[in-house]
């Protein structure tokens, strides 16, 4: 598997390969990696399969270890936290496939329910035969030929998406909780206070942060770092420099976004943007 990307993780090799045919998918595979992270959550679905080693994995209130074999899926948006559980580290490989890829999967395998409001990648922990062998030929086939990928592609998706719609709102889409993140969304490079949140969803500023943290897993600032975080991401990705991407998001400066960036990610944003290619 040839990669585009390499990266080195406490001392552990990560790698980071985003294909051409399958921009909207990004895999991680890690070899005896140590590591440990707050909640915090992606725009992305996140699916995770352990290959050896053990990690402990909190997603909203539920707690899990990991066992080789396991994968776990974490819905896009789902706070979660985890680190490994074994004293050599875990190996993995775990796929980010953003929320328009999965879309247009679903399209394409229930045409008739296309653009139905309820469908969603929902958690699941699961050890049935043959989810991890999806995920890991997925990650080979990233960097192979087009058919390669888009085949391998629609065998997890089919598997991921299939009957698996919400059959009712999620608690965090209430109407206080929505309006308090669009507000927090439409502004994430300002200093938003609570009195501005409260006068947004017309309750009290206690009531807004009990409610919004209950919902979210995040208090409002947090998952404010958070909803930076993932936009610099894209804005790093698509070629922006660091150091505007931190001004243009509101962090005091370059120091202080990459303090933050490596906190929630896991690495630099320079290791993240990975060397520069030509077309």
């Amino acid at each position: 598997m040839s990669l585009r990307d390499s990266i080195r993780h406490d001392r552990c090799p990560v790698r980071v390969i985003r294909g051409q045919s399958l921009p909207d998918v990004e895999v991680h595979h890690g070899v005896q990696v140590r590591d440990a992270f707050e909640p915090h959550f992606h725009a992305a679905a996140h699916v995770i399969h352990v290959l050896a080693g053990a990690r402990k994995q909190t997603v909203g209130r539920r707690q899990h270890t990991l066992a080789p074999g396991d994968v776990l899926v974490i819905p896009p948006d789902e706070v979660h936290s985890g680190a490994s559980a074994h004293r050599e580290g875990w190996t993995f490989v775990s796929l980010y496939c953003s929320p328009a890829a999965l879309e247009r999967a679903a399209d394409e395998l229930e045409p008739d329910a296309a653009g139905e409001l309820g469908r969603a990648v929902r958690f699941e922990l699961t050890d049935e035969l043959g989810s991890g062998q999806l995920v890991t030929e997925l990650a080979a086939a990233l960097d192979d030929t087009p058919l390669a990928a888009q085949t391998a592609w629609l065998a997890l998706t089919s598997r991921l998406l299939r009957g698996r719609r919400e059959p009712a709102p999620r608690r965090r889409e209430r109407a206080l909780v929505k309006q308090a993140r669009e507000f927090l969304d439409a502004h994430l490079a300002a200093s938003v206070t609570l009195d501005q949140l409260a006068a947004v969803t017309g309750v009290s500023k206690e009531h807004v942060v009990r409610s919004f943290t209950a919902d979210v897993g995040l208090a409002p600032h947090s998952y404010q770092l958070n909803a930076r975080i993932e936009q610099a991401k894209q804005s790093l990705l698509a070629g922006s420099a660091i150091s505007d991407v931190a001004l243009a998001l509101g962090f005091h400066d370059q120091s202080h976004f990459a303090r933050h960036f490596r906190r929630i990610v896991g690495i630099p944003p320079g290791r993240f943007m990975g060397p520069r290619r030509g077309a």
